[in-house]
């Protein structure tokens, strides 16, 4: 049975998992539509779990892997500025 406790981590780490995602989506211009499969995958899977240990081990395998893409965003994004520059030269 899940209690509040239980509840409130699931709603804390979703809104944590959310937050970066949100991230990702505006280093990508996309639209939220196309991560929202993700983002009820991940819900879901939270509502299925009722210990906190596997939802801080669920949580912490997925925000690994969404700060892993937001990185290779990033070095996307810097890559593409730096041969920017040296076309400019």
């Amino acid at each position: 049975m899940r209690t509040n406790a239980i509840d409130s981590l699931a709603w804390r780490s979703l809104c944590e998992y959310q937050n970066l995602m949100n991230i990702l989506i505006k280093l990508n211009d996309n639209d939220f539509q196309e991560h929202s499969e993700e983002v009820m995958i991940y819900t879901t899977k939270l509502y299925e779990l009722d210990e906190a240990k596997t939802i801080r081990t669920y949580h912490m395998e997925m925000m690994k892997k969404l700060i892993e893409r937001i990185n290779l965003c990033i070095d996307e994004i810097k890559s593409f500025k730096i041969n920017v520059v040296k076309l400019g030269d």
